[in-house]
Order: C-alpha cells, then structure tokens, then sequence
C-alpha cells in the first residue's frame, strides 16, 4: 500500500472502532505520525524504528545484531577461502545492525576471515543484490548473507553455484522454503506476534504510546532455524557453536557491541 493510501485505511481503522493501527515500512512513519496527532485515543505503531515517538505512538525496533551474530559464528566456522560476503540494502536500520552483528559472530570464532560488505542501496533491488553477490563469490567468498527483500537476489546468485561450495546465511526463515533453500544452512526470522501482544497489554494497562519495543530472542521476537537437508557442511559441532552463541545472547550473558562496528 502507497503511503498515500495508507491515511485513508488508517481513517477507515479508527471509523470502525479499531484502537491499534500498525503502519509496518519506513514509509508509513510520517503517516502514521500525522495519524496520531489527529486521533489521540487511538495506539498507532510502525517499524523498524529506534526513535521514541508521541505518546499515543509505539515503535518497534529488531535487535538483529542478534540473529547477526548466530549467522556470523556459522560463517566463520564454514568459510573454507576465510573470505565471507555480506550484501546488504543500505547502511542503517536493523540491517546496520544485523551486519554487523554477524562480522562480530564471524569474529568470535575466526578472526583470520575477512568480512567483505556491499550494498545496494535498495530494499528492493534483487538485480543489483545478484551483481554484488557474483563480484563476491568471484572474489573467493564462499559464505554470504544479507538482509532486506534484496537479499533474495543475493541468494539467487549463490544458487547458482550447484556444483561450488559456496553457502548463504538468511535473515529470513522463508528461505528455508523455496527451491534456493539447497544453499541455506540456517536462518533467522522476525516474530512480530510478541511485540503486537505487547501494545495489547500496554495499551489495556494505560499507555497509548510513548516506547520503542525491541525484538529480541530474549522476547521470543526472533525465531532461528537450521537447514538440516544442506548435509556435512552443517556439522554437530556447528550447530553447537550457533546454539550456544543463540543460548548466551537470550540468556544475556553475551551482549553484542555493534556500534563498536565501523
């Protein structure tokens, strides 16, 4: 939905009596703000966002250096050429910090690998994504990720490689269903319905707004899978390695310092 369409659902929303009204994209933000100035009763939302909005307003924001951080320990313990590609949208947001959350999950367990990072700047850019996923794989990459829809494209790219060990690493668990899903040894995924439930309570408790709301594995907002179909590369100790960074991060005794990252 255009952003110009989405005034006139959210009016429609609060005419039916709805009393939260979620404008998921960057691009419904400024909508929604204007929104909630003119129905002040009504809890609105949009993500992904860190910014604390008015009080009639929730944001939600992933903490993606997390599922970041789980891709990177598998890459670092994979990588056979020690060179890993990340492809990413653009440099901000939740892919920020899911990218580099994964160079410091690479980092943890492979300090020799070298990390490269491109970006499409695109969300949508499955042509540009497939390009940059090529110049890195004949770069001698041999594992990459990314993040966004344009990661599809990356992915694609990876695919194409049927008879070269090359591997990819998801920030979207609906990878691990299509015919590419052959080249995916795990992947992460967004569980919104935590944060949903959360304004919920909030709001019957009160509060219209006024917070940002993380995703987190600790909240249950992050989901993880393995791909056990990809065969050895994803080894019992692997997979150990992955689910003890992903137990010490829900725990919080790891806490990941991506904004050290540069």
């Amino acid at each position: 939905m255009k952003p110009v369409d989405a005034g006139s659902a959210a009016r429609q929303y609060v005419a039916k009596g709805f009393d939260i009204i979620i404008g998921h994209g960057a691009q419904y933000n400024n909508v929604i703000l204007e929104m909630a100035e003119e129905f002040p009763k009504t809890t609105f939302a949009f993500g992904t966002s860190g910014e604390i909005g008015p009080k009639n307003v929730f944001t939600y924001m992933p903490q993606s250096e997390e599922t970041g951080y789980v891709n990177g320990v598998i890459a670092g313990l994979v990588t056979k050429t020690n060179i890993i590609g990340i492809v990413g949208p653009v440099d901000g947001g939740d892919a920020a910090r899911y990218n580099r959350g994964f160079i410091l999950g690479v980092r943890s367990v492979n300090p020799k690998a070298q990390v490269q990072v491109a970006y499409t700047g695109s969300f949508g850019d499955f042509v540009k994504a497939a390009e940059l996923a090529h110049t890195q794989i004949k770069a001698g990459a041999d594992v990459l990720t990314g993040s966004a829809q344009q990661a599809l494209g990356a992915l694609r790219a990876v695919a194409e490689y049927k008879d070269k060990a090359v591997w990819w690493l998801g920030q979207d668990t609906m990878q691990l269903t299509i015919p590419e899903s052959y080249k995916v040894i795990a992947a992460g995924g967004y569980a919104y319905e935590p944060v949903v439930e959360l304004f919920i309570d909030k709001r019957q408790a009160g509060i219209l707004g006024g917070e940002c709301i993380p995703l987190s594995f600790t909240n249950g907002g992050f989901v993880y899978q393995f791909n056990d179909k990809v065969g050895p590369i994803l080894s019992p100790e692997v997979r150990k390695a992955a689910e003890k960074a992903k137990a010490d991060i829900t725990s919080g005794k790891l806490i990941i310092p991506w904004k050290d990252v540069k």
